[in-house]
């Protein structure tokens, strides 16, 4: 019974939630962003210096599965929210073609899909309603990669699809451990870390590496973000690592010191601004001034079909969802109060403008054979197309100052549509894969801390052990190699 009355607050401790706010006030914990606090692992691994655990979850990432999906949803009100999901993600595989790609541009379109699949926790290994179309898709774009120069054969020059593809096939292996992605993506890198500038930068074609092509943010960010999952080819770390230090020296130059904005070259905000401030709080730099009075900048931004075209802090971009995706993340990673505002406005509007076909009309069956609803999204507006347009033209909704009009769209471009607006209806859960995304050191040094046990993983720290006699910290352990190669404190 002693026993038992010692245990229950060590467990009652470990059962409460992390918060990410203040209680007293509600905001955000200052050095801590909102979603850190679900990521306890990566926190974790930052402070060992990439020392992991011996247990790996690659198949089954705690906040994706469906208890935890239901509990994170519940906790912002958001009730229903996965059937919204299941919906885009049936649709989705309806149209998916016979080779595993997606209509529109097939590199591009196919990464866009695998990400919405895995944010969901849909992988092949788990032999589930989508698994065999992630498989599918993740082989299409394995096979889709010269091995010689890495780039893929299928980008038919979309600049995007280089650094998209990329990523899927490094994220779906972080998640699959399969050996064909093993083996064929590190080459989809290569050419994105040549194609960086000497000061950071990517060019509008990330390919293009001349100092005097136009320097895009937009575009910066998106290879920013991708070489932060490249880090899962450890062959390359410390090429990767280099390259995303000048990445996000190149980002925060973008940002205007007074307003927080990136600015166009005529002066004006640019619609680029949220990937920008995104990438900076992926990569670590979260909580330095520029990217704080970024958020600020970011604060009246409006979500909604009906008023996409309306005043908005970096004027009216003619790709609202696009820019949407990381207006969500942004106030996500943020969270308190400031997610919390956004959540009212996103997660109402954004569920209501999916176009749904009934259970009875649909034709989808599930693993059960019970027919199930399709659902997918349009743009509001008639010049978010040409990235991952193509395949079959469709009529659509469209909206205009304020005035619903008919409109025609592709196929592609309802593909990508549909992507980026259910990804941010799964930000609630959908978090890195600590394996993968393992820290950057782009803000601090790493940090000296004890180890008071260590296996047989190479210890890239100091390990300072407390004297048994007098209590203080012994001299540094020196390493020996073990039996296997790896490095093992010496007694």
């Amino acid at each position: 019974m002693k026993r038992l009355a010692l245990l229950l607050p060590l467990l009652a401790i470990a059962a409460a939630p992390a918060r990410a706010e203040d209680p007293a006030t509600n905001a955000p914990v200052v050095g801590k962003s909102h979603a850190e606090f679900a990521e306890v692992a990566e926190v974790a691994e930052a402070a060992t210096n990439g020392v992991r655990s011996p247990i790996a979850m690659r198949d089954v990432l705690a906040s994706r599965t469906p208890g935890e999906r239901g509990r994170a949803l519940a906790k912002y009100g958001a009730g229903g929210g996965d059937a919204t999901v299941m919906r885009a993600l049936r649709w989705l595989r309806t149209v998916q073609c016979e080779d595993g790609s997606w209509p529109g541009n097939p590199v591009a379109s196919t990464a866009l899909a695998v990400w919405a699949f895995l944010c969901h926790n849909e992988t092949p290994g788990r032999n589930g309603e989508f698994g065999s179309s992630v498989k599918r898709a993740l082989e299409f774009l394995a096979a889709d990669v010269d091995p010689e120069t890495g780039l893929f054969r299928s980008s038919r020059g979309e600049p995007l699809a280089q650094p998209l593809g990329a990523f899927a096939i490094a994220i779906g292996y972080s998640m699959t451990r399969d050996p064909l992605l093993r083996d064929t993506g590190p080459a989809a890198y290569v050419p994105l870390l040549a194609g960086q500038r000497p000061d950071g930068v990517w060019n509008a074609d990330p390919l293009d590496s001349s100092p005097e092509g136009r320097g895009d943010p937009r575009t910066t960010a998106v290879c920013a973000l991708a070489l932060r999952v490249a880090r899962v080819w450890t062959a390359r770390t410390a090429e990767t690592d280099a390259a995303l230090y000048r990445a996000c020296d190149a980002l925060e130059a973008f940002l205007d010191s007074d307003t927080g904005a990136a600015l166009r070259s005529d002066g004006l905000p640019d619609p680029a601004t949220p990937a920008i401030v995104y990438a900076l709080q992926k990569l670590g730099r979260y909580n330095v001034p520029g990217v704080r009075k970024a958020v600020q900048f970011l604060d009246p931004c409006v979500y909604s079909w009906e008023a996409w075209d309306g005043p908005q802090p970096c004027g009216t971009s003619p790709t609202p969802l696009r820019d949407w995706l990381f207006v969500t993340d942004v106030k996500f990673q943020t969270g308190g109060n400031v997610f919390r505002a956004w959540h009212k406005q996103f997660y109402p509007e954004s569920r209501a403008r999916q176009n749904i076909v009934p259970a009875e009309d649909s034709g989808y069956l599930d693993l059960y054979g019970k027919p199930r609803e399709i659902g997918w999204w349009d743009s509001p507006s008639a010049a978010e197309t040409g990235f991952c347009s193509g395949g079959a033209v469709l009529s659509c909704k469209r909206w205009s100052g304020g005035q619903c009009l008919d409109g025609e769209t592709t196929l592609g471009d309802r593909v990508r549509d549909t992507c980026v607006a259910v990804i941010p209806q799964m930000v609630y859960y959908a978090f890195s894969p600590t394996d993968v995304f393992a820290p950057i050191s782009v803000s601090a040094p790493p940090v000296e801390i004890p180890h008071p046990k260590t296996n047989n993983a190479t210890v890239r720290l100091q390990i300072r052990r407390k004297s048994p006699a007098t209590n203080a910290p012994a001299t540094p352990a020196t390493h020996a190699d073990s039996a296997d190669g790896a490095k093992e404190p010496a007694p």
